[in-house]
């Protein structure tokens, strides 16, 4: 612990300066009872780090002489019912200096599938929100570093911290970017430069801003190339990403769906070519061919306002000038499905661009009915077929459970398996064509 005078004396905590070392000072009784008023705290607590003891004396911690307790911390494994070892030793173990670390414990361990053995192992201490893998290393996102909270401003930034993968297995490199990731697909590393897709602020405060950034590992950091900003209107919101090679898309919403189409060749300029303006937005963009993507999201009305499940096809042939070759909305403004925030609800097959999702029906603010939807691409078209229906009514259980769909052939016809309340429903795909 550093200690430092109390940050309640104005003139010895000014706007600028943290505050200086030295005994704590005295503390108001108002503040030490935790009665003051929100306002008024705000012009006492010049400094988030600070932290107050119970004898009244202001410290922060201080990390350059930590002391370090790791036994009840590291995680065990076992070979067998006897044998148990700990996963990973404290030179593997990695904590950043950052203040109220949470308790969680990510850890990537390599295995040796043939024979079952454990190779290697690192963990990071601290909470990580997005984690993100390419062939060569693996990418973990805290939007919970730093907390630069000086209760006059809020500063947003995510910290990346990159591991390698392989037989070097191990920490490589951190970096910093503003604002925070919606999810892994707002990453993506190509040609060992990372491209990171970000949104700064509030969309209900009107301050947003998204951008992306290009990054390169040099030494042990994470250096931004270069910036690409303005991305979506005032009060806009990243709602999902996708990097192609060269290529990259984002969709940002809150009145309308700008559907952002970017030239990522050059690291250092990314550039935005293109940008398609329509009600909605897609909250997952799933590619079918090189210059066709498949939206999932919401439609909407002109001013914003939300209304049902909807699946965009994008056409990106013209790079330039991106367009909707056709859409189809399903019933019920209220109706969900998994696929809107887990791209692993989609059966996907690529051989005849068949696929199914399961969404559950919404009708008068009531769930109704789950379903499998299923539709197929042709021409440029969404083809719907019959959805298979599935056994739960339970409105309770319909908003909070999870189903899935399976495609497959057999005996030369096509199925479509539908997995849900514990139950299987199957039909052939021909059954399932509208009349």
């Amino acid at each position: 612990k550093e200690y430092f005078e109390s940050p309640y004396n104005e003139t010895v905590v000014p706007d600028n300066e943290p505050g200086k070392e030295g005994e704590g000072g005295s503390v108001p009784a108002e503040i030490k009872e935790r009665s003051i008023d929100y306002s008024d705290y705000k012009k006492y607590a010049r400094c988030y780090t600070l932290q107050m003891d119970e004898k009244g004396n202001f410290y922060r911690p201080d990390y350059d002489h930590p002391i370090i307790s790791y036994e009840r911390l590291i995680p065990h494994y076992q070979k067998n019912s006897t044998d148990e070892e700990m996963l990973i030793t404290p030179e593997s173990f990695y904590a950043s200096d950052k203040k109220d670390q949470e308790p969680v414990i990510t850890t990537v361990s390599q295995i040796d599938i043939a024979s079952g053995t454990l190779e290697k192992t690192n963990s990071v201490l601290g909470y990580n929100n997005t984690v993100y893998a390419s062939q060569k290393a693996l990418y973990m996102v805290s939007d919970q570093y730093p907390l630069f909270y000086t209760f006059d401003r809020y500063e947003e930034r995510s910290i990346i911290y990159k591991f390698k993968l392989g037989a070097q297995l191990g920490y490589k490199a951190a970096g910093f970017v503003r604002g925070n990731v919606l999810n892994q697909f707002s990453l993506s590393e190509y040609n060992d430069i990372l491209r990171i897709a970000t949104t700064r602020g509030n969309s209900w405060q009107n301050n947003t801003t998204n951008a992306l950034y290009t990054l390169k590992t040099i030494d042990n950091t994470l250096v931004i190339q270069g910036v690409l900003s303005g991305l979506g209107k005032e009060g806009e919101t990243i709602r999902s990403v996708r990097f192609l090679g060269e290529r990259g898309y984002i969709v940002t919403f809150r009145q309308t769906d700008p559907f952002y189409t970017l030239d990522l060749s050059d690291p250092a300029k990314p550039q935005k070519v293109g940008e398609l303006k329509i009600d909605g937005f897609s909250s997952y963009l799933h590619p079918i061919s090189e210059n066709l993507i498949l939206g999932f999201g919401r439609d909407a009305t002109p001013d914003g306002q939300l209304l049902g499940l909807k699946i965009e096809l994008f056409s990106v042939e013209d790079f330039a000038h991106p367009l909707s070759l056709d859409s189809y909305t399903l019933p019920g403004n209220y109706t969900r499905s998994e696929i809107e925030y887990n791209h692993k609800a989609l059966a996907y097959r690529d051989s005849d661009n068949l696929l199914a999702f399961p969404y559950n029906l919404n009708q008068n603010y009531k769930y109704t009915q789950d379903y499998l939807g299923v539709f197929q691409i042709v021409n440029d078209k969404i083809n719907a077929f019959k959805p298979l229906a599935g056994t739960n009514t339970d409105p309770y259980q319909l908003y909070r459970t999870f189903q899935r769909g399976l495609i497959f052939d057999m005996n030369g016809i096509t199925y479509i398996a539908y997995f849900s309340n514990g139950k299987i429903s199957y039909a052939a795909l021909n059954d399932l064509r509208e009349e």
